[in-house]
């Protein structure tokens, strides 16, 4: 059996070749994002998107700017019917860099100018954000930090965001991610990048200084999505006897593994071996390890209520041996794929081998062909025309600038 797989999956791609299926029409991303870093186009950088189900139309987040198409030319303008402040010089089905060598020039003197237009997928809004930061300001936003949770209804055709002190994660009028007393109060903490349709993920973030009465920026906030790990290890790295003897005879460090079945509203973890400890959101809704499912504060604790995971980042409360809080106790998330690499990559190896030594002359001399014709064929399907976006993960190593004009990277984004 394993030697007719062999043979079939060397066939496949000659099949494919000599028969690749209909052409697929001209696809219009959701979003277009315009980058530049010259004084004139400026305020023309962020994300521009589909305008009312118009093909060819697409208008900037929280802006009066719009990118459509005029007498067959890409134009970026202020108001669609006007002639247009920038125009892309070449007709191209997509204004991207990758799809048209079009040069954007200045409509009124013909200059050119310096633009970059990347094609963009709609973003996945995720379940949770976790906010975090470190040094000074953690303090002074403490009530903003943790976890965010996607609300049901929207703010202004947006999606956002609400943690357990009622402070609000949401996309404001000026097309700025902010931070708020509740949907409409006062904004503490924003993005220093415009019309993103996703929060940025860390190093573009700045809060308000109520002594001074402006804007800070600190490169310590982080804002990540967040999804329920597959396990959690514990760890002590501090070097107090007492902690350790107290978390050694309590049997509370090694690795938590998730469970389908919820406890208060959230995922547990059991540890089994040498015997049972659970990691669990009590009934007091603070999350805590102890030997039973829902009792009380158990060995170890957080103090903070209503959370859907246990907070990585802060610091855990000893509840045996009137010890409290002590540094050096790590909790880290750990994905499926941390865990038994040795063994996966063994049993990856031994089938790759199987199916080579299953496979005969004759399948290998089939192979060549099938190199051949997709060198031939499909040269253009090997040649990619614009970066692949992986699922669920952030999409960027793109030019980004700041608000100084400087050049950064933007890694920043989450798309499906």
């Amino acid at each position: 059996m394993m030697h007719f797989y062999a043979q079939l999956c060397l066939l496949l791609p000659v099949v494919r070749c000599m028969f690749p299926g209909p052409e697929k029409g001209l696809e219009y991303p959701e979003y277009f994002e315009i980058l530049s870093n010259e004084t004139s186009t400026k305020e023309y950088s962020g994300f521009y998107q589909k305008y009312n189900d118009e093909i060819s139309v697409y208008k900037k987040l929280k802006s009066t700017k719009y990118l459509y198409t005029k007498n067959q030319l890409w134009t970026l303008g202020n108001k669609r019917k006007d002639g247009g402040i920038f125009y892309l010089d070449s007709e191209c089905d997509l204004p991207t860099s990758s799809d048209c060598k079009g040069q954007w020039k200045r409509q009124l003197d013909n200059k050119a100018v310096e633009v970059k237009v990347l094609s963009k997928p709609k973003p996945i809004y995720p379940n949770y954000y976790q906010i975090r930061a470190e040094g000074s300001v953690k303090e002074k936003i403490k009530e903003f930090l943790g976890f965010y949770e996607k609300e049901s209804d929207m703010y202004h055709k947006f999606p956002y965001y609400k943690n357990t002190n009622g402070k609000v994660l949401k996309l404001n009028k000026n097309g700025k991610w902010t931070m708020s007393k509740g949907k409409y109060g006062k904004d503490h903490v924003q993005s220093i990048s415009e019309a993103h349709p996703s929060p940025p993920k860390k190093n573009l973030w700045e809060s308000w200084n109520e002594d001074s009465q402006h804007w800070e920026t600190n490169s310590s906030i982080s804002v990540l999505p967040f999804e329920h790990p597959d396990s959690y290890l514990l760890e002590y790295t501090g070097n107090k006897e007492k902690v350790k003897d107290i978390l050694g005879k309590n049997n509370l460090l090694g690795y938590y593994e998730k469970q389908k079945q919820q406890e208060n509203g959230a995922p547990y973890y059991v540890k089994l071996v040498p015997e049972t400890i659970y990691l669990s959101k009590k009934d007091n809704m603070r999350w805590s390890f102890s030997s039973g499912l829902s009792d009380g504060f158990g060995f170890l604790y957080q103090d903070f209520m209503n959370d859907p995971a246990p907070r990585e980042w802060e610091v855990w409360e000893l509840n045996v041996g009137s010890v409290g809080t002590k540094s050096g106790i790590t909790l880290t998330s750990v994905k499926k794929e941390d865990n038994g690499k040795e063994n996966g990559g063994k049993k990856e190896n031994n089938l790759v081998l199987t199916v080579l030594i299953t496979c005969t002359p004759v399948v290998v001399f089939v192979a060549l062909i099938a190199v051949v014709c997709l060198v031939v064929k499909c040269r253009k399907k090997l040649t990619p025309e614009e970066p692949k976006i992986d699922e669920n993960f952030y999409y960027g190593d793109e030019d980004y600038y700041d608000e100084k004009g400087n050049c950064v990277i933007d890694t920043n984004d989450y798309y499906e």
